[in-house]
């Protein structure tokens, strides 16, 4: 017969801290001089644990059974037969461990002694956690060589040597020249040269553990964009070299990009009429700026821009993007117009020459909108014959004249002849004018 009286002492258990929302194993030691019995269930007597997260275990614990592992000199390993939910950070797990005794005489079961473990706590603790914080994830930049960089944050440090990113085309690690680790805080990645494409950049950590060797939840995926192109310029009126009305010789024109948007604040429109310069800004009256139609509207009354008939306009419109990071991309427009000159009915000499000799040779007809209006001219003589009749394009000087030969080719006599200027069929001039030869 065995005379020990004394039960199993509990010497430590691991883990002392675990991660949130994971599921872990627990290990544990027991000491006996009589051994440890290490039956499984269904016996009564199996090793177990009881455990919850809610500060006690006694009105309602959960219970799993030890498994034996192994045996050195009398003190014998167990792990949990099943795994342990943890809970949220800074919240503990409590557990106690049981077991008897490998002493009975005759084979009394009730003469084991069954042991108890001390109140035994689990810290559950926050992971080591990494987030790109500059560029932040979305966000635009303009510069091709953005550099990057990574936070580190949790209760359990990060092993810094076992990450591995992804960034763009390319993996890096702290064995690359371009990725940094500061202590145990942050990564900073620095690249070689202008490395990125215009358009998004995928960023990942796809390899990592921390410093007890648990490996973090991979991959964590970041994008950021990249915007190197300046904004796009669209002019919508007045075309090119147009002539426009002097009642209306105001312009719009698109200015977009896909990138990033414009930003306002770079918009400057620069007006030069013969040897002035003027300038705008969208705070400027007579500038409007629809910033989700992208367009900007010129209106030169309210303006108080000082031009009138007959007068060209160059501008130059300048503007940039709005990264959050780097320098904005700019660029200018340069387009030109002008304003149609006020014409009224009348003609170049009266009367004309057509001797051939350079001097009044031929008459030149004029009419409201002259260089915007095409028309038909007829001629008649005194007696309402008409002896030439032609069309004349928008502003055509050289067919708008007259040379004094009729329908036929043939040299018209002196004397006086009247003439009719039709636009669009409504006429719009007549008058009388005198052929000498």
């Amino acid at each position: 017969p065995d005379d020990d009286t004394i039960p199993p002492v509990w010497i430590d258990f691991s883990p002392a801290l675990w991660l949130e929302d994971s599921l872990f194993y627990v290990s544990c030691r027991a000491f006996d001089s009589s051994g440890i019995y290490t039956a499984a269930p269904p016996d009564s007597q199996a090793p177990f644990i009881s455990w919850d997260i809610d500060g006690e275990l006694i009105l309602n614990c959960d219970t799993t059974y030890l498994d034996f592992d192994s045996v050195v000199a009398e003190t014998v390993f167990f792990t949990t037969a099943t795994p342990l939910l943890s809970s949220d950070a800074d919240s503990d797990i409590n557990l106690i461990a049981s077991c008897w005794d490998n002493d009975f005489d005759f084979e009394e079961p009730d003469d084991r002694s069954r042991g108890n473990s001390p109140l035994w706590f689990i810290e559950i603790v926050a992971p080591a956690n990494v987030l790109m914080t500059w560029p932040q994830p979305s966000w635009v930049t303009s510069c091709a060589d953005q550099g990057i960089r990574f936070s580190v944050s949790g209760e359990v440090a990060l092993n810094m040597a076992s990450c591995v990113f992804v960034i763009g085309p390319d993996t890096f690690s702290i064995a690359n020249p371009e990725l940094i680790a500061e202590l145990d805080s942050a990564f900073e990645f620095t690249p070689a040269g202008e490395i990125f494409s215009d358009g998004p950049v995928y960023v990942a950590l796809i390899q990592a553990e921390d410093i007890l060797g648990n490996p973090l939840f991979v991959p964590i995926e970041w994008v950021f964009y990249v915007d190197t192109e300046p904004p796009f310029f669209n002019l919508l009126r007045p075309g090119e070299g147009d002539m426009v009305p002097e009642d209306d010789f105001g312009f719009t024109l698109s200015i977009f990009d896909p990138g990033c948007g414009i930003d306002e604040e770079l918009i400057t429109v620069e007006i030069a009429i013969d040897y002035d310069t003027f300038f705008y800004t969208v705070d400027s009256s007579g500038i409007r700026w629809d910033e989700p139609a992208g367009e900007l509207d010129f209106f030169p009354a309210s303006a108080n821009l000082p031009a009138g008939d007959g007068d060209s306009l160059d501008l130059r419109v300048c503007a940039g993007d709005d990264p959050d990071l780097c320098p904005s991309n700019t660029d200018c427009f340069d387009f030109s117009y002008w304003i149609e000159p006020h014409v009224e009915c009348s003609t170049s000499t009266d009367p004309f020459t057509p001797n051939s000799d350079g001097y009044n040779d031929e008459v030149i007809f004029f009419w409201p909108h002259f260089f915007r209006d095409g028309a038909d001219i007829t001629i008649f003589d005194m007696r309402g014959v008409p002896v030439r009749s032609y069309s004349v394009p928008p502003g055509d000087f050289k067919t708008a004249a007259w040379d004094g030969i009729d329908d036929n080719g043939r040299k018209c006599p002196g004397g006086v002849y009247v003439y009719i200027v039709e636009v669009g069929g409504r006429r719009v001039c007549s008058g009388t004018l005198t052929l000498a030869r």
